[in-house]
């Protein structure tokens, strides 16, 4: 199969546009699908978006309140009827690593690793009902490796890692009845 028919008439949403989240946007795009990038930072998304455009690709571009549940739940929707779909969503929400010892670990950066969790399930949830309306999907959360292990002064990417794969799990057993990886 033509690799640029892949995905054709698949919509994709990728929250989180920093260089893995474009790049992830761009190999979505690439194999036919139509793409969107939302993030908290509207530059953010703008830029990775006009960067699609740029190499021929369409792509829609959002942002979210970071400090307001609701805010992502409804752009993800809004973004979805644009796309008139959506089959993947690709969750990249975690903070950046920053090394800091466990005894320097301030409760602000333990704020933002919760926050990024609270991000991803608002993403995730705001998804299923248009997920489940397409027949099937995909969910796709993007953590590191550090998350799959236990790293030395990485104690809040750590904890948000291993969030998220557990989120991803209990996603996989309850919404795989409704055809849902």
């Amino acid at each position: 199969m033509d690799e640029a028919a892949r995905l054709r008439n698949r919509a994709a949403i990728v929250a989180g546009a920093d260089t893995i989240g474009c790049g992830i946007a761009q190999a979505l795009a690439e194999a036919g699908a139509s793409v969107a990038l939302l993030d908290a930072d509207p530059d953010a998304a703008a830029k990775g978006a006009l960067r699609l455009r740029t190499t021929g690709h369409h792509c829609l571009a959002a942002y979210f309140s970071a400090s307001v549940e609701s805010s992502l739940k409804s752009v993800l929707s809004d973004t979805a009827s644009r796309l008139n779909s959506l089959e993947i969503l690709v969750v990249n929400l975690l903070p950046k690593a920053h090394p800091t010892p466990l005894v320097n670990l301030s409760a602000d950066a333990l704020a933002r690793s919760a926050a990024a969790i609270s991000n991803s399930v608002a993403a995730m949830q705001g998804a299923l009902p248009l997920l489940r309306s397409a027949g099937c999907g995909r969910i796709i959360n993007v953590g590191h490796r550090y998350g799959e292990g236990i790293n030395g002064e990485l104690g809040a990417y750590n904890a948000a890692a291993w969030a998220l794969w557990g989120l991803t799990r209990s996603a996989a057993v309850e919404w795989g009845q409704y055809q849902i990886t």
